[in-house]
């Protein structure tokens, strides 16, 4: 089972000029804030960063080697006038090194082609079989490639979810993309200027890849990292009381206060499709990245095998189950102080900050220090002895802020509950009625 996620932020989709965007933590693995994430888009140039997946994979095989020469064919010559390219000629002799480099840093549709027929064996159609059984593999449900360059056809299309999903496997199982992603120019012939402009302005930012086409607009897959330092405020988080067990059968509710951040260092991924020009994707990528840096922040919410719940247990002398978290849990929460939704046009990258007019006088939105968290157990249904049942679906943790559940994890674990015998239920029936008549002849007076 998976976790499911509500937005961090709720950014106005009006004021994001684009037709579908998405930023999203790979660290707490939450979407900070989205719209039209799962409608189908052209992915124009971001084609090619599922060839660049394919060779880099290969590469760390040991299937291919950077220094591997191959020989130019004719296929480059497919590649018209106006498209991105090397400008390699039939008969020449280039790396695949080079040719990352090109696919990469200056978004070259003739290092694509020929990348796809030399992986294809000659073919270029069983490398795009490849491209998609690989987007599969990852998840990619709403994907379909059918060139390994991004130009416009029918059946060539993919969506802002599914991009990230491709954006975190470059991230996390070929780190060496962004050794290419992130370099500013490339000298094959002469000096040519990266697509991502960004990576000029913020040396935070490595990848990851430009796209465009008329039919896709302007896109970009943008990814940074962030430094983070210690707050004095410590995230408090305790084990829940008998009292609490007692009186809340069915869940447990309990409030941390989050401030202390003791990850390193954060990364974000940002995708923005189909803006209307260069300047434009830049600015609003630029925007929602920075945005989601000032207003969010990671925190520690529970450790590994903490006692999150206490869970009743009929017909059982353990007349009750300790619940606890399987894994560490890190959350994404929101640092924005207010109830409304966020206008991105009011960010303003000088400061960092969210502005807004009143009385004449502009008006910082300062971040929160400080943001309450709350979780709570929700049991999926009474125990009741004897069970025995290796990963037992127990409880949902509901992780709340702003009175709103923006995560809800499913809890299985290991149980053995032995029940009562004859006599064991004998005694516990006899106990529970001289409570019971103890508290009766106490209340009667």
């Amino acid at each position: 089972m998976q976790n499911s996620f509500s937005a961090v932020l709720n950014i106005q989709p009006t004021s994001v000029n684009a037709q579908a965007w998405l930023i999203y933590d790979q660290q707490t693995q939450q979407i900070i804030a989205e719209h039209n994430a799962h409608k189908q888009h052209a992915p124009a140039s971001l084609t090619k960063m599922m060839v660049a997946y394919i060779v880099l994979k290969d590469i760390q095989s040991g299937k291919l080697q950077k220094n591997q020469i191959v020989n130019v064919t004719p296929i480059v010559n497919q590649v018209q006038d106006d498209e991105s390219q090397m400008e390699l000629n039939v008969g020449e002799q280039v790396s695949i090194d080079q040719l990352l480099a090109g696919l990469t840093i200056m978004s070259a549709n003739d290092a694509a082609l020929l990348l796809a027929e030399y992986l294809g064996n000659g073919n270029m159609q069983n490398f795009i079989q490849r491209m998609n059984q690989e987007a599969q593999q990852l998840g990619m449900k709403n994907t379909s490639f059918t060139n390994p360059s991004g130009v416009t056809m029918e059946q060539h299309y993919s969506t802002a979810y599914d991009l990230n999903l491709l954006s975190l496997a470059l991230i996390e199982q070929t780190p060496d993309y962004l050794n290419y992603a992130k370099q500013p120019t490339f000298n094959y012939k002469k000096i040519h200027e990266a697509t991502n402009i960004l990576l000029k302005r913020d040396n935070r930012i490595d990848g990851l890849k430009t796209g465009y086409t008329s039919a896709a607009g302007y896109n970009l897959a943008l990814t940074a990292t962030q430094s983070l330092a210690k707050t004095a405020q410590e995230s408090s988080s305790t084990n829940p009381t008998d009292e609490q067990t007692t009186e809340q059968v069915n869940t447990a509710h309990h409030e941390i206060t989050v401030g202390t951040l003791p990850l390193t260092q954060r990364r974000l991924v940002v995708i923005v499709l189909g803006t209307n020009s260069k300047a434009q994707r830049a600015d609003i990528s630029y925007k929602l990245l920075n945005l989601a840096f000032e207003y969010t922040q990671n925190v520690p919410l529970i450790q590994q095998y903490h006692t999150i719940a206490y869970l009743p247990i009929e017909n059982s002398l353990n007349n009750r189950l300790a619940v606890y978290a399987p894994h560490t849990y890190n959350i994404t929460a929101s640092r924005y102080p207010q109830q409304n939704s966020i206008d991105l046009n009011q960010f303003n990258l000088q400061n960092m900050r969210i502005q807004y007019t009143e009385n004449e006088q502009i008006i910082n939105i300062e971040p929160l220090t400080h943001s309450p968290v709350n979780y709570r157990v929700i049991a999926k249904q009474k125990l009741i002895a004897p069970l025995q049942q290796q990963n037992f679906a127990l409880a949902d943790l509901e992780i709340i802020q702003n009175n709103q559940v923006i995560q809800t994890i499913p809890i299985t674990q290991d149980v053995d509950i032995k029940a009562m015998n004859f006599l064991q239920r004998g005694i516990d029936n006899f106990c529970r009625g001289i409570i019971a008549l103890y508290l009766n002849i106490k209340n009667a007076f």
